[in-house]
């Protein structure tokens, strides 16, 4: 499975690569920009490939918990939206070229439409696997954090938004890091509620580029009710993921207790004897 995982990303950072070089060519954008997402690139491709590789037991169908021999079509989906990162970065990046904003704005819609087929290509061959629910959680979180960070640096929307945003995510990755340190991990997966944080920032996002295209007024206004609807359920779904914490330490008291009873129950017997 690891040489089959090493082909398709290779595949992939090709594409990806071609892609940005493409458009560095074509527009002549700044070099040195281009020498980052390049380089940048390369490298979240070698991300991906060792995340893949260290959970190659992730490979299997949850319905029937039978192995992959093949990555499937639903995964090999989610690892394009997940190779994207870079370029999408990219043409973000130089959007105040209008042609340049209007790729940024199709490769966007195709992201977006990607993260939707994959699931639909999944429920409906009933091939929906571990490792699929992992890679969504990856792909969701890495675009939302580069994309972020983007539009932070470009001041296309306003700081106080990705101030909460931020404690959305410090929130997550402490409390991931904090069990993982515990040696009581949780498994990385998509719930309700960050899919709808994800997708509703994700969907302000591409409401931004479309601001930016068309400079209309009554556009900016939507933008603007979206981004505070957006900012409400962001702010509602961090309780989600500290409750999910919560009951994941009570878990891991109750795991620790089991464990603690046992140890002194093994005394008393050698004791007795």
């Amino acid at each position: 499975m690891r040489t089959k995982i090493a082909k398709l990303i290779t595949v992939y950072c090709i594409f990806q690569s071609v892609l940005i070089v493409a458009f560095y060519l074509i527009f002549k954008l700044p070099r040195h920009s281009f020498y980052s997402f390049f380089l940048f690139n390369f490298l979240w491709h070698l991300v991906i490939y060792f995340y893949l590789a260290s959970h190659t037991e992730a490979f299997y169908k949850i319905e029937t918990t039978e192995d992959l021999e093949e990555i499937n079509l639903a995964n090999t989906i989610s690892l394009f939206r997940a190779s994207a990162v870079m370029p999408i970065g990219y043409l973000i990046w130089f959007s105040e070229k209008r042609t340049i904003l209007i790729c940024a704005i199709i490769y966007a819609v195709i992201i977006f439409l990607s993260d939707a087929l994959d699931g639909f290509i999944a429920r409906r061959l009933h091939e929906t696997t571990h490792i699929g629910k992992m890679i969504d959680s990856m792909c969701d979180y890495a675009l939302l954090i580069f994309i972020s960070g983007l539009f932070y640096e470009m001041k296309i929307l306003p700081l106080w938004f990705f101030l909460l945003l931020f404690i959305r995510l410090f929130i997550q990755a402490y409390g991931m890091v904090k069990f993982l340190a515990l040696g009581f991990p949780m498994n990385p997966k998509s719930t309700i509620g960050g899919k709808i944080t994800i997708a509703s920032t994700m969907f302000l996002y591409f409401l931004a580029l479309i601001s930016l295209l068309f400079h209309n007024s009554i556009f900016d206004k939507i933008v603007q009710y979206f981004l505070f609807a957006c900012a409400i359920l962001i702010f509602i779904f961090i309780f989600e993921k500290i409750i999910l914490f919560v009951g994941h330490w009570k878990q891991y008291k109750e795991e620790k207790t089991k464990k603690g009873s046992g140890s002194e129950k093994g005394k008393d017997i050698s004791r007795g004897n």
